[in-house]
């Protein structure tokens, strides 16, 4: 490959930019950048490619280049610039990819809810349960998935039978939804994405109390799973008043309220 200069901007006269240009990730470390003539291509002498935020440029010939050692699993934004014999340049065409986490990464698409997921995606959260809940709102949190990329995001969707289902995107691994109506059973679920796409779906169904009062299933069934010999029956004078349904939530605990 014959490397030129690289361009330091447009004059009069300067070639269209490429046409229907395309970024394909190709491993963990490449990225392949792929695109058509201009209309009068005569007067492209060559091609300026960079990358934009890094430092990495370069000039080819023909109508594709080959971006190697990358950082796995990063987002590269790709710009390609047609260059005449007298250095004028056209407008950038820009394009962005994300690199593989790893090679043998291969696309699978999940029928129920059409997304796109990968062999590599991010895996199931884990240990997704109800921490608290009334008859408005049901407060999740669950354990974040072991994966070789950062979590960009949740996709959290509810919906009950006489409800229409709604999704919203979340940051953290903990989460409230609301406003829901009393006494109904509702179908959640939560998938954790990516940089490699959408991981496995998990799922919890949880039906809202009749009245307003929190219910934190959790600490109830520690409070009964306890082993009888961990029990002292106190005398009515020693007896402490029981705790109440309407106490709040641990001061550590933090709500995210969609």
């Amino acid at each position: 490959m014959h490397v030129r200069h690289s361009p330091q901007g447009a004059a009069g006269g300067a070639p269209e930019k490429p046409k229907k240009l395309q970024v394909i990730p190709g491993t963990s470390s490449s990225i392949v950048v792929l695109w058509g003539k201009p209309s009068a291509d005569d007067e492209v002498d060559h091609y300026f490619v960079y990358m934009e935020n890094e430092d990495r440029e370069d000039t080819t010939d023909v109508h594709y280049f080959v971006w190697e050692g990358l950082t796995a699993c990063k987002n590269y934004t790709v710009g390609v610039r047609a260059v005449s014999a007298q250095g004028d340049v056209s407008e950038p065409a820009l394009g962005e990819a994300v690199t593989e986490i790893e090679d043998s990464l291969i696309p699978i698409m999940n029928k129920k809810s059409r997304q796109h997921v990968s062999s590599t995606a991010s895996p199931a959260l884990q240990n997704l349960h109800v921490v608290s809940f009334t008859s408005t709102f049901i407060m999740l949190t669950w354990d974040n998935p072991d994966t070789l990329c950062d979590i960009d995001r949740f996709s959290i969707t509810w919906a009950s039978q006489q409800s229409v289902r709604r999704e919203v995107q979340a940051h953290s691994n903990i989460l409230t939804i609301s406003p829901l109506m009393p006494n109904t059973t509702y179908n959640i679920t939560i998938a954790a994405s990516n940089c490699a796409g959408v991981g496995p779906v998990a799922s919890i169904t949880q039906t809202t109390a009749s009245d307003s009062l929190p219910v934190m299933p959790r600490m109830i069934n520690s409070i009964f799973s306890q082993p009888a010999a961990h029990h002292r029956i106190s005398s009515p004078k020693e007896s402490a008043p029981l705790p109440s349904r309407s106490a709040g939530l641990h001061p550590t605990q933090t709500l995210c309220t969609i």
